[in-house]
């Protein structure tokens, strides 16, 4: 207990940082120089009493943050938050764009019933995560589903949630290169929440089908939410014809996950047109 005294009068004496402008005042306590507020404290009565009993050299005026400091140390671990933050972001998304891909960042334009949802589900993520409740974000070329899906997992991310936004090409391209596989597919359990972007792009292949049930198995077993895009139609998974590979998929991805369906004309080509009216304006071509 001694210890953790001298520890706590350590760092009180520690936050002090005594300066030439600090002062005295009337009632005997060191005060601030800069912000005129204490940077000592007198103890009462019953708090001195009990410490007395355990470390009777302790002092009855000890040091603390005068206000300056308490805003300096806020701000501190306000800028240590922020680079933990953009570190968790780093992880989170292995393409730079995606990573400005934030709500804040909505121009207005696209789906606006799928944007309040995609909010809404980012707002409530908790609840989803304790759930077990993902999304399968559906829609045609260019709609806006990948951004979407990036803006929920940046505001995730924000959180202090633990993220992956990724696709099954680029686990494929992972799972080539991975020494011991299984734990490589097991890695995908351990985020908060798993992205995968454009399910349905990836070769057909027996190999690919292996890794796009292990992947799906694995988050099913973790318990924990995943979101995934897609250009392919409730239609197309529910078609009778469709392979039993891609069946199975499909079933267990509509039990882990609610649809939102992604509606309008090209979202990318809307974009382009006004970067090149934007282009125009400014360089004159």
């Amino acid at each position: 207990m001694d210890n953790i005294m001298q520890s706590l009068l350590d760092s009180w004496q520690e936050n002090a940082a005594v300066t030439e402008k600090d002062y005295t005042g009337d009632d005997g306590l060191l005060y601030c120089g800069k912000c005129h507020t204490p940077k000592q404290q007198r103890l009462d009565t019953d708090t001195y009493r009990q410490i007395q009993e355990i470390n009777p050299e302790f002092p009855r005026i000890v040091y603390r943050m005068c206000d300056c400091q308490v805003h300096a140390e806020e701000k501190r671990q306000q800028a240590l938050r922020m680079a933990e933050i953009e570190e968790a972001r780093e992880r989170c998304f292995p393409e730079k764009r995606l990573r400005t891909w934030r709500f804040c960042n909505d121009r207005g334009i696209g789906d606006r019933s799928a944007m309040q949802k995609a909010k809404r589900y980012a707002e409530e993520f908790s609840y989803a995560l304790e759930s077990n409740i993902g999304l399968l974000i559906l829609g045609s070329i260019g709609t806006g589903k990948s951004f979407l899906a990036a803006c929920i997992g940046n505001s995730v991310v924000e959180q202090g949630y633990s993220c992956l936004m990724t696709s099954f090409l680029r686990i494929e391209d992972g799972a080539w290169k991975a020494e011991d596989k299984e734990a490589y597919f097991d890695s995908f359990s351990f985020y908060d929440l798993l992205i995968v972007d454009d399910l349905g792009t990836e070769r057909k292949t027996g190999y690919v089908d292996e890794i796009v049930t292990k992947v799906i198995q694995y988050r099913y077993n973790s318990g924990k939410p995943i979101i995934v895009t897609t250009n392919l139609t409730i239609t197309d998974m529910t078609n009778e014809k469709i392979r039993i590979e891609d069946d199975r998929v499909y079933s267990r991805l509509f039990e882990m996950t609610k649809q939102i369906q992604v509606r309008g004309s090209d979202l990318r080509g809307m974009l382009n047109v006004e970067k090149n009216r934007k282009s125009k304006e400014i360089f004159g071509f």
